[in-house]
């Protein structure tokens, strides 16, 4: 069941027996009652919530959302960060995919394990073993993290192209309500027990690829590769090729769209090791493709239409046809194609009114860009020049006018797009 994070607004009515908290690192976040994982899905939260938890009321984080353990393995929005905040002692905050939970609530967290009591002075029995509580406080009231009820599943029907349900509160309960939905377990990342993984979505010629971006760095495994495209071919300004580029050392840093070859279709085998950010200082990857962190989350009753309220939590990318292209397959070799809209394996979030591109999914975007764009690991002949030597042949520009003698330098032209032995070459 699909479940949405609240803030319960609680007073504090009793002293805590116990106080300890998780190191700082990666962390998967777990719900002690429910079993449901975190995951930040959004970098907004609607005026209305801030404004009622600021005041010391309650309210609704709809950023962060509640999933099942199959559906965090790949996920980067499951990476949770746990990070003290700055001010006063014991704040720590929750971040990731280039958001935190102070900036979506402006409330830093307090967390502890130990016995609780509720607002009205009831102990709450001690949280389950290695379980935390975590709060937020404003004006000496508390505002408890926890997972809450929803009335209907989330059931995407891929054939039919529309959602069943969606996710509804029940609301925040009341000032007594405080049980195990507020337990937490921090799961640290140490890729056994609990690791981030690839899964691949494209099969070519007997391998397994997938792209990915996201905001920490990693380092892919044994039998992994990275690619990256540095550069493209074109004619009439439409790219017909693009030459990928393996990253040699494996290393991934943060905020990087890349392309990922995996060692299987399991993700168990395409594990990836989380560095940090000392880690990558340094490492660089250059590449055209792009990414963002977040996509359109349908939230009305029939899961397609848009509204007034879900325009203000979205933060997503519309899909332009004429300029987006995504990892794909085209005569059975790898390619940059046109995003799927159907079935299982559709690349696009499809609304009545829109479509969006996926989040944490590499693109390649520019203006007026063919339906199919192949990918080589040749050298492309058309290239970026700098200090060029002389040349042992005439220049000529698109037109095929010679523009130059033989053993003109490169540098005295102004820049553009020569003719130079045949291949195309940028002066820059």
């Amino acid at each position: 069941m699909k479940k949405i994070f609240t803030f319960i607004t609680l007073a504090l009515a009793g002293a805590i027996s116990a106080f300890s908290q998780p190191a700082e690192g990666y962390y998967r976040v777990k719900n002690a009652q429910t079993n449901k994982y975190i995951s930040l899905i959004n970098d907004k939260i609607d005026d209305a919530n801030r404004a009622s938890l600021e005041r010391g009321g309650g309210g609704y984080a709809f950023a962060l959302r509640m999933k099942d353990q199959a559906e965090v393995i790949s996920d980067p929005g499951s990476i949770m960060h746990l990070a003290p905040g700055t001010g006063e002692k014991d704040n720590y905050i929750l971040e990731g995919q280039g958001m935190n939970t102070y900036k979506l609530t402006h409330l830093y967290l307090t967390i502890f394990t130990g016995t609780e009591y509720r607002a009205d002075g009831t102990a709450v029995a001690s949280t389950l073993s290695g379980a935390y509580w975590m709060y937020g406080t404003h004006s000496g009231v508390r505002r408890y993290l926890f997972d809450t009820v929803s009335k209907v599943d989330i059931d995407y029907d891929w054939d039919k192209g529309k959602v069943k349900g969606y996710s509804c509160l029940e609301g925040a309960g009341s000032s007594k309500t405080l049980d195990a939905k507020a337990n937490w377990y921090f799961n640290p990342i140490d890729n056994v027990n609990e690791y981030f993984a690839l899964t691949p979505e494209v099969e070519a010629e007997g391998k397994y690829y997938t792209t990915i971006f996201c905001s920490f760095p990693f380092k892919v495994g044994e039998g992994m590769k990275v690619w990256t495209i540095k550069e493209y071919t074109d004619r009439n300004n439409l790219a017909e090729a693009a030459q990928i580029v393996e990253v040699e050392d494996g290393i991934v840093p943060g905020n990087t769209a890349v392309i990922i070859e995996c060692k299987s279709k399991d993700p168990a085998d395409n594990k990836v090791t989380l560095l940090t950010a000392s880690e990558a200082i340094g490492k660089s990857v250059k590449t055209v493709l792009e990414g963002r962190y977040f996509g359109y989350i349908p939230r009305t009753s029939d899961g397609l239409t848009e509204n007034e309220n879900m325009s203000e939590l979205k933060d997503a990318l519309p899909y332009t046809p004429s300029q987006m292209r995504v990892l794909g397959v085209a005569d059975g070799k790898l390619a940059l194609v046109k995003p799927s809209e159907n079935g299982k394996d559709k690349q696009l979030v499809v609304t009545k009114s829109s479509k969006y591109m996926l989040p944490n999914k590499a693109f390649l975007q520019f203006a007026n860009v063919p339906n199919v764009i192949s990918l080589t690991t040749e050298p492309l002949s058309i290239r970026t020049v700098g200090q060029e030597k002389a040349q042992n042949t005439d220049i000529y520009n698109l037109q095929g006018q010679k523009v130059a003698d033989k053993g003109t330098n490169i540098d005295e032209l102004p820049r553009g797009l020569y003719i130079i032995n045949g291949k195309k070459v940028i002066k820059d």
